[in-house]
């Protein structure tokens, strides 16, 4: 019952959106987009300056049903082991919000990964994000390797995962 739900919930936030959703997402295979955005401790973070590192981008806001839902997983992302010795990144791209919004909601629910503020969904456009959630994991040569586009629990995490773990034991 809870899948079917969160399956209810993706295709009522994909019916809202504009015709070329299903096409949302950079180019896979080629360089992402580069970006500086400021987090909630207002620290610049600039995609290219991570270049070696393997980068997971998750598109998201509050207010979204289907991102609520898979943020718990971003989360677990972000304490995986990679992510602590620095060879994994986790940036969270919250989509248009205040940063009180997004740092109560953040404090209201213990995460602790690092949000950036996309205040005017100008990198969101750079990305092509025409429905959110959005993920995208990036190499170490700055490549998109893979993009997913809203989010089942049964089978989105594994899909994130196998992105990352192929990025980070590709050389």
């Amino acid at each position: 019952m809870q899948r079917l739900k969160h399956v209810a919930l993706t295709l009522a936030v994909l019916a809202l959106l504009p015709l070329g959703a299903a096409d949302s997402g950079p180019a896979i295979g080629k360089v992402a987009p580069n970006f500086t955005l400021k987090d909630l401790s207002d620290a610049a973070v600039t995609l290219s300056a991570l270049k070696g590192k393997v980068v997971f981008l998750d598109f998201w806001a509050t207010w979204c049903p289907p991102c609520r839902a898979a943020l718990p997983h971003t989360q677990e992302i972000s304490k995986r082991q990679e992510a602590r010795k620095g060879k994994l990144v986790v940036l969270a791209l919250d989509q248009a919000e205040s940063k009180d919004t997004v740092r109560n909601f953040m404090h209201r629910n213990g995460y602790t990964f690092r949000c950036l503020l996309d205040k005017d969904g100008a990198v969101g456009g750079k990305y092509n994000v025409h429905g959110i959630p959005l993920f995208a994991v990036i190499d170490k040569h700055g490549v998109v390797k893979a993009v997913e586009v809203g989010y089942d629990e049964e089978t989105t995490p594994g899909r994130i995962d196998r992105a990352i773990n192929a990025a980070l034991a590709a050389r």
